[in-house]
């Protein structure tokens, strides 16, 4: 297993050609892991690592910080490797592994819990669509593994409408994702349905003039809140805030601040409520 290589003494900064924007601004809903940048990005700029180190403001008191950072590491065509949360002094880790096929696809992917690794490996069919996940628990210091379960997944595509059918272990019918395209071939709709239940969980997409992303709308049936998120653009096409909305009230801001060369310096999360600013500060590893 490939570990993230890091250093906290010694950070050097590389100046990135800004061919791209670093957050990914098209919606992913099918992949299981989200993370924020364009692997596009990533790639054009030979960027081997993103450091992230995170601070705090409260209300009428200066930035403190909070001895906590992210590590996120890339292969050569920009796909996460690696995902790393730590903070100073403290043993306990959040540790992501992601292995991909040549074509890009994910195969496996490890979430590190305490002493215990949970795996997730994905095969996919002639047309590249999901076919399967084996899910296996894995001991981290013997390397000792017990097979979970297998869910098996069958794609179809009905008038531009992706439509895939989970099966559980037993090979019961349990869940449906549907995926619905507008005329433009922008998705415009995600919808998953539990079969027993009949519970659904709905998002919808909008788009600016520019093809990005607008504005995202959650619907979940076991939750009464409503959720709306938000995106506004500078003069130049690039995210510069992003407001999150629950029934109607806002509860989050994220300002994007950029270095001269184009590359994201900063992202600051308000806490509406409390008034808390945590700030995110980014720093670029470039080359293998």
């Amino acid at each position: 297993m490939k570990y993230i290589l890091f250093c906290a003494l010694s950070i050097i900064f590389f100046s990135i050609d800004c061919e791209s924007q670093v957050l990914s601004l098209v919606p992913h809903p099918l992949q299981n892991y989200q993370h924020p940048f364009n692997e596009k990005f990533i790639q054009r700029n030979g960027i081997f690592a993103i450091q992230i180190e995170i601070s705090n403001k409260k209300e009428m008191d200066i930035i403190r910080s909070a001895d906590q950072f992210l590590v996120f590491e890339f292969n050569k065509i920009g796909n996460l490797i690696n995902e790393k949360k730590f903070k100073m002094g403290d043993v306990d880790t959040l540790n992501f592994a992601f292995e991909y096929s040549d074509e890009g696809k994910l195969l496996l992917e490890q979430e590190f819990i305490g002493n215990g690794i949970l795996q997730k490996k994905y095969s996919y069919d002639s047309y590249g669509n999901k076919k399967s996940i084996e899910y296996s628990k894995i001991d981290a210091f013997s390397n000792d593994r017990n097979l979970i379960s297998i869910d098996s997944i069958r794609t179809i595509n009905i008038d531009g409408t992706i439509i895939q059918n989970y099966y559980n272990d037993y090979g019961k019918f349990y869940r449906e994702i549907r995926l619905y395209y507008d005329s433009l071939n922008y998705l415009s709709k995600y919808r998953e349905t539990f079969i027993i239940s009949h519970n659904q969980n709905t998002i919808e997409y909008s788009y600016n003039d520019f093809g990005l992303l607008k504005e995202i709308d959650y619907y979940f049936a076991l939750s009464d809140i409503t959720r709306k998120e938000e995106y506004i653009y500078n003069s130049e096409g690039v995210p510069d805030t992003f407001l999150i909305y629950e029934n109607g009230e806002l509860k989050k801001r994220k300002e994007y601040l950029y270095n001269s060369d184009g590359s994201l310096k900063a992202i600051l999360f308000k806490e509406m409520e409390t008034n808390l600013i945590t700030i995110w500060q980014l720093t670029y590893i470039k080359g293998y």
